[in-house]
């Protein structure tokens, strides 16, 4: 199989011989506060063993593959609104730092905090409209987006978020 990857910053570079598939056992992944070790399964093969995706890369990376995947983010909307954010804290940096990374074994979502403040100002506007909805106290940092269902169809009110990426909109 040929892979092409389409590069921003250069040449685009075709792979043959590439193994693609599912994986089911991903070792030494390091995400969360969880060990070393920990095994995750994902749509592609993230591990650092022979056969897994990344280290099949290993030629056009120095034989050092990247734990980031830069995608370009250009927005993010909430309840069909596209909110404000400055183009900028989405950017990808000549350094390669900023813009936007996928990471396939983690559940958070991280933004700068100018970003994470809008998303969060709007999620928390929307939310607590919400009369089927009710906020519970919360201690721990960066939980105070969670809510209890007061009923079985509260979920219809829910906002839906979208990641406006180049090519391709993801609603969550």
């Amino acid at each position: 199989m040929i892979f092409t990857f389409y590069s921003s910053h250069g040449k685009d570079i075709a792979l043959e011989d590439i193994t693609f598939g599912c994986s089911t056992d991903s070792r030494n992944i390091k995400y969360a506060l969880l060990p070393d070790k920990n095994p995750v399964s994902g749509v592609l093969g993230m591990g650092w063993g022979f056969r897994s995706f990344v280290a099949q890369l290993g030629s056009i990376s120095d034989g050092k593959p990247s734990s980031a995947y830069y995608v370009n983010l250009l927005g993010i909307s909430v309840d069909g609104v596209k909110l404000n954010i400055s183009k900028t804290d989405l950017a990808i940096e000549k350094d390669d730092g900023g813009g936007c990374v996928i990471d396939s074994s983690t559940l958070a979502t991280l933004l700068v905090k100018p970003s994470f403040d809008t998303v969060h100002t709007a999620l928390a506007d929307h939310l607590s409209s919400n009369q089927k909805l009710k906020r519970p106290v919360f201690h721990k940092l960066h939980q105070d987006l969670c809510y209890e269902e007061l009923s079985d169809n509260s979920r219809k009110n829910l906002p839906v978020v979208i990641f406006h990426f180049e090519k391709a909109d993801l609603d969550v």
